[in-house]
């Protein structure tokens, strides 16, 4: 996770594997109680393999991400 220079925002990356299984990757949030995380977006396969928190402000507070797949 870095900070995107244009907009101050959490900006994540991850490697994609090179596989046919892979549908989708979920992108979770950890909520306000420690260790529970919501879903807060969802992109196919075929997407760049980053996402853009817009909703995040990280120079006010930390945030944590989870990363999820759904097979196909």
């Amino acid at each position: 996770m870095s900070i995107d220079s244009t907009t101050n925002k959490n900006l994540l990356v991850w490697d994609k594997p090179i596989t046919t299984a892979i549908d989708s990757f979920i992108v979770y949030k950890e909520t306000n109680v420690a260790n529970v995380f919501s879903r807060i977006a969802a992109q196919s396969y075929s997407t760049f393999s980053s996402y853009l928190d817009n909703a995040s402000n990280p120079q006010i507070q930390p945030y944590r991400y989870k990363l999820a797949i759904r097979d196909t």
